[in-house]
């Protein structure tokens, strides 16, 4: 709207109004509802329902809330990273250049002007997530590819100092962008995916028990695992293998719910008195996500349905390691479970050894010697932990 709004003449804006705005837009819209239609099984517009839930009913702050600048001070540095500082010095070479000619025929302005106004918007949320701004990341490349452009055309401009210029802004990206990506995308956090190929290779060696789907349970806070989405059987069986999951309830109106108090958080306070009302005592107390959303069976005191114990039972290391946790271990071996596996999330602590200090262990910790120091530096790693029938085992 802002780009067809420069245009200079009435009729020339209505043009671009109309066609990049109106007629694109509808368009858009239209095919996506009937994908929506296709695979909801009903007509829906999910982008109204979101922003019906998120901003006019204001139920996104449940997940947490952030000031207001938020996104100015720590949202977009996150996503642009280096680019952050070229990304400022741009945005004062725009404010130097309109206060000289007075106007914003400068499309480099424009794509500032679009950038503020989209962090603008979405600063009036409470609730603040990265993946919210990510799509102005391609306007704030483009800005910062101009910088990048003039640097590399300056004069003098001989091929050999072009060339110098090149090799210097590929290997500043370069260094600065891929130690941290290879660690983002091979060691923080890699343990819910890695933890569904795992329990996928599992159970498609495991004996089915007639017709019953196989049972995987999370015992881990909100959103900690993709679950369908990465729990596939790998195709042994020529029959689909069902698949039921489960994970702790945290749905928007438990949350809201004050008389209530939701599985995620029941486990968070005491994990030993979750498990036992979980799989054994049959016990009321908390929000199921079995039960509908509005928590009518705490409320009106029924009795929480019994859990059958699991196929397969995950769980955080750090909730097995509390001042409890060999009450805990007890409890889900006295169950019929016992510890199988432990798969590397993320680091926990890094810290500076000598070179007599060794390794307790080899999954628990990491040490990387200095040669010719003397002095070695130990990564110690959070896991997730996978329970499994005391028959059954990983391999």
């Amino acid at each position: 709207i802002i780009i067809c709004l420069r245009r200079k003449s009435k009729s020339s804006k209505m043009y671009h109004l109309w066609h990049m705005c109106i007629v694109s837009g509808a368009m858009g819209v239209f095919l996506g509802c009937i994908l929506d239609r296709i695979y909801y099984g009903f007509w829906a517009i999910p982008f109204l329902g979101s922003f019906h839930f998120n901003v006019l009913l204001g139920n996104g702050s449940l997940y947490g809330t952030h000031p207001w600048f938020w996104y100015i001070v720590a949202g977009l540095p996150a996503i642009a990273g280096i680019l952050t500082p070229l990304f400022i010095y741009q945005c004062f070479s725009c404010f130097r250049e309109e206060r000289k000619s007075g106007t914003l025929d400068n499309p480099l302005c424009i794509l500032l002007i679009i950038i503020l106004i989209y962090i603008g918007f979405h600063s009036i949320s409470a609730h603040k997530e990265f993946r919210f701004i990510l799509p102005i990341l391609s306007l704030v490349s483009i800005l910062v590819g101009y910088t990048l452009a003039s640097f590399y055309t300056r004069k003098p401009s001989c091929p050999s100092s072009r060339r110098q210029r090149f090799a210097f802004l590929v290997s500043m990206l370069v260094v600065l962008n891929y130690p941290h990506l290879l660690y983002l995308c091979i060691v923080h956090q890699r343990a819910p995916i890695q933890v569904n190929k795992t329990i996928s290779i599992l159970l498609d060696e495991i004996e089915r028990r007639g017709d019953n789907p196989m049972t995987v349970h999370y015992l881990m806070g909100c959103h900690s695992t993709p679950l369908y989405s990465h729990l596939h059987i790998p195709g042994r069986h020529k029959d689909k293998v069902p698949i039921e999951g489960w994970h702790l309830n945290c749905s928007p109106k438990c949350r809201s719910d004050p008389h209530s108090q939701c599985e995620s958080e029941r486990f968070t306070t005491d994990p030993i008195g979750f498990v036992e009302d979980a799989y054994r005592h049959n016990e009321v107390g908390y929000c199921s996500s079995s039960e509908d959303e509005n928590c009518e069976m705490y409320n009106s005191g029924a009795s929480l349905i019994h859990r059958e114990v699991p196929d397969v039972l995950v769980i955080f290391e750090e909730d097995l390691n509390r001042s409890n946790s060999e009450d805990l271990k007890d409890l889900l071996v006295s169950i019929g479970l016992k510890k199988s596996k432990s798969i590397r999330h993320t680091i926990k602590a890094i810290s500076i050894v000598k070179k007599e200090v060794d390794a307790v262990d080899g999954d628990e910790e990491l040490v990387v010697r200095i040669p010719g120091v003397g002095i070695g530096v130990k990564f110690q790693f959070e896991h997730m932990v996978i329970f499994t029938p005391l028959d059954h085992s990983l391999h």
